[in-house]
């Protein structure tokens, strides 16, 4: 009732002062922009700025927004449908900060935005996903291993159950500074198993362990956990008949995962043929990338070997499981 009441204002003001007729004042109401501004994107782009993207032009004033864990904003830059915001010291890479204010179109509609941001990490080391288990048992359970190409700081780097927009589990990597050659191992239980070998500042966890998805799914890594993906895997024991619905995977879920992976370049398959196999895994037999390692975002990078020849912490072997 509020609503029609409104719109009876505003005919009645538009009546008044522009002298048109009823039906000019109903085409200009509907034709006018009543819809609030949406973000689209966003996050810390350098270690003092933060860019917020919209779906459309957007004003601000220096009291529209606040940044948690007490850091001031000196300097707001509006660039049509998005807006650098300026910090007053530099974001801690990888932490989490939480940024609220309220955004507001040229037609003056309005939105309160409350958003995660993640400090900016200068030097991210270059990193690949480079040996996972899904079928763990008690003794060896679920774990993925990160091999590093080229060092640097690992803080904020995220490493996804799934992708950014729909995951399972995730682990976000804290402030480690490591060297080509190094191994990463992302225990994936709520029961870990701690490998020897491997320093404790190299074996971290996922948030609330689950385990992996024993025969379907995607494992994705990205340069935070609002930034771009730079690797990705995608496993399973289904063929495209399997189902008539999900183009063989079997859930709208892992299907949207594939594709999404398939669009930004992470992955060069839409199809379970295309993934890798997990037929042979078991808790000791790992999906293993060969080494040397080669990286055509496909499952010809990869094998599965014999029993007990999971290589966590190792060089991979290039032994292949013959059933």
């Amino acid at each position: 009732m509020r609503s029609f009441c409104n719109i009876l204002i505003i005919t009645f003001l538009i009546l008044a002062t522009t002298g048109c007729t009823p039906i000019e004042a109903y085409q200009a109401i509907i034709s006018s922009d009543m819809t609030p501004p949406m973000v689209t994107g966003g996050g810390a782009t350098e270690q003092r700025c933060i860019r917020i993207i919209c779906n459309e032009e957007i004003t601000i004033t220096e009291s529209s927004f606040n940044l948690s864990e007490e850091v001031g904003i000196t300097e707001f830059i509006a660039l049509g449908n998005s807006v650098e915001i300026w910090t007053t010291d530099a974001l801690i890479p990888g932490r989490q900060y939480t940024l609220e204010g309220i955004l507001t179109d040229l037609s003056g509609n309005s939105v309160l935005l409350t958003m995660t941001i993640y400090g900016w990490n200068p030097d991210p080391p270059v990193l690949i996903i480079n040996e996972f288990t899904t079928k763990g048992s008690k003794r060896h359970p679920d774990a993925i291993e990160l091999l590093v190409v080229e060092g640097g700081n690992t803080a904020g780097i995220t490493l996804y159950d799934g992708i950014s927009d729909d995951y399972r589990q995730r682990c976000i990597l804290p402030s480690v500074e490591v060297v080509k050659g190094d191994y990463l191992v992302i225990h994936c239980s709520d029961i870990p198993e701690e490998f020897e070998g491997i320093p404790d500042e190299h074996q971290f966890h996922m948030i609330d362990p689950m385990g992996l998805s024993g025969n379907n799914g995607a494992i994705s890594l990205y340069s935070s956990a609002q930034g771009d993906v730079i690797d990705a895997v995608v496993y399973s024991n289904r063929s495209s008949s399997s189902d008539s619905d999900y183009q063989g995977f079997g859930s709208s879920s892992l299907l949207y995962k594939v594709g999404q992976l398939y669009k930004f370049g992470a992955w060069d398959s839409l199809i379970p043929e295309g993934a890798i196999s997990t037929g042979s895994m078991t808790a000791t037999r790992s999906s293993c990338r060969n080494d040397p390692y080669s990286d055509t975002d496909s499952a010809e990078d990869w094998h599965t070997v014999p029993t007990s020849g999971a290589s966590f912490g190792e060089n991979n072997g290039n032994e292949i499981y013959l059933k």
